[in-house]
């Protein structure tokens, strides 16, 4: 169609989580999750890697009690 652009499914992910409030997310990277991880920090999230899904789950909650900041876990 003349005069639309198209967007990403991360894209709107990524805005979305922005918009809440968060300002860290934590994962494992890997081919299903790259994507995601560039989408959240062509926002401004800070994508922090991990060596495995429970450590990543433990700082994003880690992070989130102690600052009271929003933080996030992506896995696939």
């Amino acid at each position: 169609m003349a005069g639309t652009s198209s967007i990403s499914s991360v894209s709107i992910v990524a805005k979305a989580l922005k918009s809440q409030g968060v300002q860290y997310a934590f994962g494992v990277v890997g081919i299903p999750v790259i994507e995601v991880a560039t989408a959240l920090q062509e926002v401004g999230i800070k994508y922090i890697g991990m060596r495995n899904e429970q450590a990543a789950s433990y700082a994003a909650g880690a992070v989130g009690y102690l600052t009271k900041i929003n933080a996030g876990h992506v896995t696939d």
